[in-house]
C-alpha cells in the first residue's frame, strides 16, 4: 500500500490487480478481523486484505482520524458528536460509529483542524 501525497491516491492490490484509489472520495475504514472494509462517497464498498494499521499509518497525514480500534474516519464527513449512552460519532452519510473512550479529546481536538500534523498513533 503506497500513498501519494502530489496525487492523495492509495495503491491497493486486490485480486484481480491494483486498485486505485482516490483519497477524497473515502468515507471511512472499518476492521474486520484481518481485512479492511473501505467505505466511498458514491455509496461502493471495498473489501481489501490489509489490517486497519496499515491504513492508518497511510491516511493519518491527511483528513483521517482514528475513533476506534475498529474505525478510522474521513474528518470531513464528520456530522456531530453524541454523548449520550457512549461516545458516538454521526457521520454525513448518516452512519454512527462509535468512539472509544480514550479517544474521545484527540477527536475533539483534531476534528475541526485541517492541518496535516497528525497525532501519533495509538499502539
Amino acid at each position: 500500500m503506497q500513498m501519494n501525497k502530489t496525487d492523495a491516491v492509495l495503491l491497493l492490490p486486490t485480486d484481480r490487480g491494483t486498485k486505485i484509489i482516490l483519497v477524497n472520495t473515502l468515507i471511512r475504514v472499518e476492521a474486520i478481523s484481518n481485512y479492511s472494509k473501505l467505505y466511498f462517497s458514491n455509496g461502493s464498498t471495498l473489501v481489501v486484505a490489509r489490517v486497519l494499521r496499515r491504513f492508518e499509518v497511510s491516511l493519518m497525514a491527511g483528513h483521517f482520524l482514528r475513533i476506534h480500534r475498529s474505525h478510522l474516519v474521513n474528518k470531513l464527513w464528520l456530522r456531530s458528536l453524541d454523548y449520550n449512552d457512549g461516545c458516538r460519532v454521526s457521520l454525513q452519510n448518516g452512519d454512527v460509529l462509535p468512539v472509544s473512550r480514550r479517544r474521545v479529546k484527540s477527536l475533539v481536538v483534531n476534528a475541526g483542524s485541517t492541518s496535516a500534523a497528525p497525532e501519533a498513533p495509538y499502539t
